[in-house]
This record gives structure tokens, C-alpha cells and sequence, in this order.
């Protein structure tokens, strides 16, 4: 997985003791608005549990990493201890922070001396700003803040615009029906699905040619009951004047096949995928006929 850890900075995979030596060294971990640092946690007290929501509900108003083992001042790996954390992470995100979050608690990165690191991934919330003890968290350059009331308003605004606009874009597909131009003698009638699955936060992250898109759609996890995917079947040049797109074939089929045909587009700011409603496509990498 990689991190972003801030303007400026490259994307950054932490999952070996070195490449988080690295990372600091160069000096790439620093506490800021994407980055919490802690040298390790205390015991599991009502005191240090609520530091640690807070911690976590700042995060996910903008996506960011929560790193444990790596000293907040100095940025020195010195790794720390690691047993049950994972669950105790979990279960205070769960219960301590208003509405609950869930955020990614990857593999220990092990160290010397039977310490480790730990990198927490808080995914940016589409329910955020989270509350804990009555206040909601943020961040700013220098770490987690409590947030002023114009703030919370402002991040709500924002949030129910978002998905007022989703709901927009999403109907839009719909009315310019990729399908319809793969189809001969369509509209036929038949239901197509669409989904389109945009980020919640405005991060960074590599552009995808055409290449790397069939290859993403190749190796994606389609489950164990051996049928063929649409997506991994979307190998030719689409037409969307809007972004990189692909199709399952070059020319028009015949009603009977319209089955057979999905497009996928990817645009800089949001990923759509449109097929036919007789199979199921999850944007988690599933497509399976139902």
C-alpha cells in the first residue's frame, strides 16, 4: 500500500523496517495534517484510549497514516511493542469516536529486538468531521486540533454538496448509456447497472495509461467460482472524450451477446464502470454473472 504523507512528497510504501528508516531519513515522516506519530501507546486507560480516538478521528477528515514505533520530534525508528494493538486500535475506533470509523491496520513491519512498527491507514470518511467527547477533530500543519463550530459547518456543507453531486453524476451515466453504442438495434429494453465510485478526498496518485489499466483489470481478485469477469474482458480502446476509457469489444454485437459487454472509464477524479444489470461488478474487483 502506499502513503501519502503531504505535498511534495512521493507516494511512499511502508512495509519493511528499512523503508521506513528510509522514509525518515529523507525526511518524509513528520507530523502534519496526513502523518500522526507515536513512539508507542501507553496502557489501555479511559485517558490514553481517548488520545487515541482523537488521533484516529483527525485523520479521516482527510485521509492519513497513523504510525507507531517512530518517536514525534526526533523521527527515529525505534519500533515498539505490538501485541494486541491492532485489536485495541480497532475496538476504540469503534466504540470512542462518533459515528465509528474503521481504519486499515496493516501487517507489523518487524524490527530489531522484537520491536516493531505499526502504520494504521484512516481512510478519508465520507461521514467526517468524527466527534469524540463531544468535540469533532481536524488537523492542521501541526497535528490534531479541535475543530470551531464555523469549521464543523463547513465540512457538512461540503459533505451533503458531495453527495448531492454524486447522486447527480451517477444518474448521468445513466442517461449517456455506453452500452447502448456497443449494441446493435438499441436501445433493446434490458437493465444495465452502473457504478461509479469517486475519492473522498482530493489525494494524489499515479496516472494510468491504458496498458496499466488492462493490467489492473487482469490481475484483480474475481473470486473462486471460475467465471469470466467483464472487467478483465475490457481490453479495447473505449470512447470517453472526458478521461482513459475501455470496452469489452471494438465493434457492435448483437442484442443476444449485449450480456457479454461492460465499458470501464477512468477519469483524474473519479472511476466509472457500466455494464449490462445480468451480472454483478463490485469496483473492490469482482464481476461475476448472477
Amino acid at each position: 500500500m502506499q502513503h501519502y504523507l503531504g505535498p511534495g512528497r512521493p507516494l511512499t510504501i511502508l512495509d519493511t523496517w528499512d523503508k521506513v528508516r528510509a522514509a525518515s531519513e529523507g525526511g518524509l515522516l513528520a507530523e502534519n495534517q496526513w502523518c500522526e506519530l507515536k513512539e508507542a501507546i501507553g496502557p489501555s486507560t479511559k485517558a490514553v484510549n481517548t488520545e487515541l480516538a482523537r488521533d484516529i478521528a483527525s485523520l479521516s477528515v482527510h485521509g492519513g497514516i497513523l504510525i507507531f514505533g517512530v518517536k514525534d520530534k526526533t523521527y527515529e525508528v525505534v519500533g515498539c511493542e505490538t501485541d494486541g494493538l491492532r485489536d485495541r486500535i480497532s475496538q476504540v475506533a469503534a466504540t470512542r469516536i462518533s459515528p465509528p470509523l474503521v481504519p486499515v491496520v496493516l501487517d507489523d513491519v518487524h524490527g530489531p529486538d522484537g520491536r516493531n512498527v505499526l502504520v494504521v491507514s484512516v481512510p478519508p470518511s465520507q461521514l467526517a468531521p468524527h466527534m469524540v467527547d463531544e468535540r469533532y477533530y481536524g488537523r492542521s500543519a501541526d497535528g490534531k486540533r479541535v475543530l470551531s463550530d464555523p469549521e464543523v459547518r463547513t465540512l457538512i456543507l461540503a459533505r451533503d454538496q458531495r453527495t448531492h453531486g454524486f447522486i447527480e453524476r451517477l444518474k448521468g451515466l445513466a442517461l449517456n448509456d455506453p452500452i447502448d453504442q456497443l449494441v446493435e438495434e438499441a436501445p433493446t429494453g434490458h437493465g444495465h447497472a452502473f457504478f461509479l465510485a469517486e475519492p473522498c478526498s482530493p489525494v494524489p496518485s499515479e496516472r494510468i495509461d491504458q496498458h496499466k489499466l488492462i493490467e489492473i483489470l487482469l490481475n484483480l481478485d474475481y473470486g473462486k467460482r471460475g467465471m469470466t469477469s467483464l472487467l478483465g474482458d475490457c481490453t479495447y480502446a473505449g470512447n470517453d472524450p472526458d478521461g482513459l476509457s475501455l470496452r469489452t469489444g471494438h465493434r457492435k454485437v448483437r442484442a443476444e451477446y449485449e450480456h457479454r459487454e461492460a465499458q470501464i472509464s477512468v477519469h483524474d477524479n473519479l472511476m466509472s464502470i457500466r455494464s449490462r444489470g445480468s451480472h454483478r461488478i463490485l469496483l473492490l474487483g469482482t464481476a461475476d454473472r448472477a
